[in-house]
């Protein structure tokens, strides 16, 4: 009978608990599959200290479960005085915090006794510790230093809006230096002021953490001292990923001095986010921000609202840094007074490939809708073409990765010839006559443009374009073929007596001198090289009547003169034989292969050879 009222009692108590009634929104029970309880509004109102106290209750019924927290979440709870002391006497007795890592209790006007009363009692597995915005002041800053030694393995601290003073941020200094976790540093929206901010760059330049980001922003009593002491801690961190000092008034002096300690660490500073909105730079500053854009490429995201930067300002950016910058991906410069002018000269900069900036943020300005439109149509642009650009650039490379090379197919269809029958015709070159050799290189688009551009230069050059198909040609027709051109060249190249005498009257020269300039040849060559190419055809032709040649057949001509296509024909000298020397064919076969690979690697928006 007692084994029975007894577990009577304990379905009735448990039947009341979950009966119990929420208070002020925080509920009597937490789902225990989650390691994670999140108080902050919208979802929750702030509930005080009798919210508090029934968070405390709901805790301890899950005392002798399993069940852990790994973060706690109260944000805007407005605990106060009595609240702090509640949730720290939860922290230290509970055991569903003994593992907790993360704890940001922000905007709770907890004020200095509250947190004196939490810092005490943190968990030593502390990860992040975020208690801003609540008016703790220098009061505070010894139980965070106490914090900070009890929770070696704490990576964030987050003090912002706790007006904290000079003699604080000093006290805390210390204990930042000789800190081996921490990763991000928020001391902003307080009042430090320059003695504060040297002591904590001291400390940041000392401490062997990997800190990444570092907060200041909206400590308006700051000079260009404080910009000064930051400058060496800042330039000489191979770590420092973040720096925030917006509305700090540090002006053109001090921005001068982050930019040149910056600019002198070049490649080993790794800062990607720099914000200096209303920081009073004004145009003076934008030259010494330009510099700093030209000369540290790891800097992606630029911060520079509100510093009245004009149009002289958006000159100074562009024309000494934004034109060289290769790394800027976003740039804030609302409300800076930029005029029309202004905003030709940027978008001229975005326009440029090498500039690779993705957001434009433009709105406050003395701009137009469609003028500031224009901007961010620039730069979506630029992104869309930067992406196919990376897509091809991709696809080329895992094409150089593989086992076969895609260059003799692509050179096929430059030369708009089946891979295999490439494959063949260059088998063939070998033991082809040189006049024909280059004459396969030469056949395609690209070498009939180029026929029609020697043309213009040269009138002895010949294009031959052939619209309709023609029958294979035999043998002897391709035997004699040069033998027949040669002579319509001469025929076009030979003047009359009258003509000639003519002429000498025009240029007042004689006629001997005429008929030298006459048959001079515009070929380019040394007489030493025309000599040897005349030796060079007159051993082929030897060579070719004594079968040292293979036999040219009908269908390895058909592959070569293929119908349709342009063919260029190298000009003639007249009186000299017509074959190039093997010498001559190999440059010209390394040209042509050169400019169909270079074509290859050109983008579309280059355009094509």
């Amino acid at each position: 009978n007692e084994n029975e009222n007894e577990n009577e009692n304990e379905n009735d108590q448990s039947q009341a608990e979950r009966n119990y009634p929420a208070v002020n929104g925080v509920p009597s029970q937490f789902d225990t599959g989650s390691d994670t309880v999140d108080l902050t509004p919208p979802k929750f109102a702030a509930f005080g200290v009798p919210g508090a106290v029934a968070l405390a209750l709901a805790m301890e019924r899950h005392q002798k479960t399993d069940w852990r927290i790994k973060n706690l979440c109260l944000n805007g709870a407005c605990l106060g005085g009595e609240g702090g002391d509640v949730l720290a006497e939860l922290l230290s007795s509970c055991a569903v915090f003994s593992t907790l890592t993360v704890l940001s209790v922000t905007n709770s006007e907890l004020g200095g006794h509250g947190l004196e009363s939490v810092l005490v009692n943190v968990p030593n597995s502390l990860k992040t510790l975020d208690i801003g915005g609540n008016a703790g002041g220098d009061r505070c800053c010894p139980f965070v230093v106490s914090a900070l030694r009890k929770c070696t393995k704490l990576k964030r601290l987050g003090l912002s809006r706790n007006e904290i003073g000079a003699d604080g941020a000093v006290r805390l200094a210390p204990s930042i230096r000789d800190h081996a976790c921490l990763t991000e540093i928020q001391l902003d929206g307080n009042r430090i002021g320059d003695r504060g901010v040297a002591a904590v760059a001291t400390a940041v330049r000392a401490t062997a953490a990997p800190l990444q980001v570092l907060r200041l922003a909206g400590n308006a009593n700051l000079t260009a001292a404080s910009a000064k002491s930051l400058a060496p801690a800042v330039g000489g961190s191979q770590t420092l990923k973040v720096l925030d000092l917006a509305k700090a008034a540090i002006g053109p002096e001090g921005v001068k001095s982050l930019c040149v300690a910056l600019s002198d660490a070049g490649g080993s500073t790794c800062l990607e986010t720099l914000e200096l909105g209303g920081c009073r730079l004004r145009a003076e500053g934008a030259k010494w921000v330009g510099d700093l854009l030209k000369n540290c490429r790891s800097l992606k995201k630029l911060g520079l609202a509100r510093n009245s930067l004009g149009d002289k300002g958006a000159f100074e950016l562009s024309e000494r840094g934004l034109d060289f910058s290769l790394g800027l991906v976003s740039i804030d410069l609302r409300h800076n007074a930029i005029g029309p002018e202004g905003m030709k000269k940027l978008r001229a900069s975005f326009e440029k490939k090498c500039v690779t900036v993705t957001d434009v943020q433009m709105d406050g300005n003395k701009l137009t809708e469609t003028e500031s439109g224009t901007v961010h149509e620039v730069v979506s642009r630029q992104n869309r073409t930067r992406l196919a650009v990376a897509k091809k650039v991709s696809v080329r490379e895992s094409l150089k990765k593989g086992s076969q090379s895609p260059k003799p197919v692509a050179a096929a269809e430059k030369r708009h010839v089946s891979p295999d029958t490439t494959t063949c015709a260059d088998a063939s070159h070998a033991g082809r006559r040189p006049a024909l050799r280059a004459k396969a290189v030469l056949v395609g688009e690209g070498a009939g443009k180029v026929g029609a551009h020697a043309s213009k230069k040269n009138e002895r050059d010949v294009f031959v374009s052939k619209e309709t198909p023609s029958k294979p040609k035999t043998n002897r027709e391709t035997r004699e073929k040069p033998l027949a051109e040669k002579e319509n060249v001469v025929s076009r190249t030979s003047t009359t007596t009258s003509e000639r005498v003519d002429l000498c009257e025009a240029t007042g020269t004689t006629s001997d001198d005429a008929e030298k300039k006459e048959f001079v040849p515009h070929d380019g060559l040394t007489a030493q090289e025309r000599t040897s190419d005349a030796d060079s055809a007159a051993d082929g032709a030897a060579d070719f009547e004594s079968g040292a040649f293979p036999e040219e057949t009908d269908e390895t001509i058909t592959q070569i003169d293929s119908p349709g296509e342009p063919v260029f024909v190298p000009p003639r000298v007249p009186g000299k034989n017509n074959t190039l020397s093997p010498g001559s064919a190999k440059v010209v076969d390394d040209v042509v292969d050169a400019a169909v690979d270079a074509s290859m690697e050109m983008s579309e928006e280059e355009g094509e050879l």
